[in-house]
């Protein structure tokens, strides 16, 4: 697994102090695209992370993969199951095992009704991280409607 950046361990701690130190911290569009990334607000955080990839600056592999996933979750918790899936298969392919972008693009398939697809990524995930309870609970949905 690459080794994680400084702007990995800056967005870690921008989340931290968002959810932790400041809890109120849903202000507007920040003039920093990391901080923006890791936001709660779905609009900001597709902004922050699009700013940050397409910004120009070369992220390492890890940190543009990081990027894309939490873009993909923000399109998804919109419903624009399409371009996170997108998004998903990028940060996927920047860094195969990471399970938590599998996991998550298994939810997108279940919710688009791609069972066969969402089972596949789960099942992956599972082999990757197979403590994962957020993985247990999207192979249970999938269970569901086979």
């Amino acid at each position: 697994m690459p080794k994680a950046g400084p702007l990995v361990s800056l967005l870690a701690a921008a989340v931290l102090a968002a959810g932790v130190v400041c809890p109120a911290a849903a202000d507007p569009a920040s003039s920093d695209p990391a901080t923006d990334c890791f936001s709660e607000d779905n609009a900001r955080r597709i902004s922050g992370c699009t700013a940050l990839l397409e910004g120009g600056k070369e992220l390492p592999a890890a940190e543009r993969s990081l990027a894309h996933a939490l873009r993909a979750l923000a399109y998804s918790l919109q419903g624009r199951f399409d371009e996170a899936l997108r998004d998903y298969d990028v940060a996927i392919e920047l860094r195969p095992d990471f399970d938590v972008a599998l996991n998550n693009r298994a939810g997108a398939h279940f919710k688009i009704g791609r069972h066969g697809d969402g089972m596949a990524d789960v099942q992956r995930a599972l082999k990757i991280a197979p403590w994962s309870a957020h993985a247990f609970d999207t192979r249970a949905h999938l269970h569901q409607v086979e």
